[in-house]
Formats: structure tokens, sequence, C-alpha cells
């Protein structure tokens, strides 16, 4: 017997949360972080086919070639959110989360993946490369996210009252916790100011150095 008898209680809410419910926040990043393949073969497969040359020919930028993949990806992230979302519904899951909040948040996901894609697109020069180097940056979103299963939370500063780890400079890691808030405690916008200005900052910084390095190792003449 224990020494000490404990008695929890939720202060969340009113709605109990069971393993299936903390598990589809990030479940839903997972679905999110797949469009990264598609993403990267948007592009690595101008190099492939070197149809790249003909593409800077007719005086394409690089910021109108991301642009046009980034808009394409993020409607592929929209009906791959509205399918993992629609499959957790069907398995029983239930919300009473802000649907605008989620989709500001999901489009904010799928544009810091796109970011990753364009950065990895920059170091390959084949499909068949993507294929096999390509899946490490999957990986390394995929576990260090804690869309596979929680990790320990190693502290490195502490930022306007909130608490920064390791694995937030990651592009998806903030955003596990902000469907988490949004699906699971009712949390809307107003709510996450510090999780918003995470996920955009570091989504223009992965943009910045993805686009300048895919223009120096793909686009040059």
């Amino acid at each position: 017997a224990l020494p000490l008898d404990v008695e929890t209680r939720s202060l969340g809410g009113a709605r109990s949360l069971s393993d299936f419910d903390l598990y589809v926040p990030a479940l839903l990043v997972l679905a999110l972080i797949m469009i990264l393949f598609t993403t990267a073969a948007s592009l690595v497969k101008e190099v492939d086919k070197r149809t790249m040359s003909r593409l800077m020919l007719s005086r394409l930028g690089v910021g109108e070639m991301v642009a046009a993949v980034s808009i394409n990806q993020m409607l592929v992230g929209a009906v791959a959110l509205t399918l993992a979302f629609g499959a957790a519904l069907t398995c029983g899951y239930h919300t009473e989360g802000s649907l605008p909040a989620l989709l500001v948040v999901g489009a904010l996901t799928a544009l810091g993946v796109v970011a990753i894609g364009v950065l990895t697109a920059a170091f390959l020069s084949s499909i068949f490369e993507l294929l096999t180097v390509g899946v490490f940056p999957f990986f390394v979103l995929m576990f260090f996210s804690e869309c596979m299963f929680p990790l320990p939370k190693i502290r490195m500063l502490e930022l306007a009252g909130h608490t920064v780890y390791a694995n937030d400079v990651l592009p998806t890691a903030p955003r596990v916790r902000a469907f988490n808030l949004i699906l699971n405690f009712g949390a809307g916008l107003r709510d996450l100011g510090f999780e918003l200005a995470a996920i955009a900052f570091l989504t223009v910084v992965y943009f910045a150095v993805g686009t300048w390095l895919f223009r120096r190792r793909q686009m040059r003449v």
C-alpha cells in the first residue's frame, strides 16, 4: 500500500480526457508533416528532369516558385487536415474547440512544413535522394515534435512568462501544443498569443533559410 492516499481532481473542465483525446492533436500535426514529401518533390523534380534551366531562362524568381508551391501544398495540407480530423471524429473523438482557430493554426502548420520541404529540396538533386535521404527530416519532425510519444522537457529559457524547450526550435513542436489547447481545452486565438508568435517566427526563419539555400544551390547560373 502507498504511504499516502492521493486524491486527484481535474481542473481542465467538465470533460475528462482519455488517452485518445490526448493523441489526436499530435496525429493532426503528423498528417500535416506528410506534405514535406510532396513539397520537396515538387521542387526536386524540376532539378531531376533538368527543367530548372528552362525555368531560370524564363526569369522565374525563387520567390515566385516557392510561393506557387506553397499555395498548392497548403491546399493539400487542408485536405489532409480535414481527412485526419474527420477520421478522429468517426472514431469517437469529441471537441468543443474553435474551428476557426483550428484552421488558422492548421494553415500556419502547413506553411511551416512547406518551409522544411523547401530547405530539404535545397540539398537534393533527384527523387531517389528524396525517398532515401529525405526521410531523415521527416523522422526528426515526427519524433522530436512529440507526435509519437512525450519527450523529456529540456528547458532552454523563460520568455514572456512561457518556458521555451529545446525541441521548440522545430516548427511543428509549438503546433502540437496549440492544437491540444484548442481541441481539448477550448482555447481560442486570443489564448494562443505566445504560441502563434512562436509559430509565425519559426515559419519566417525556416522559409528565409530554405529559400536562400534553394536559390544558391539549385537556381544558380
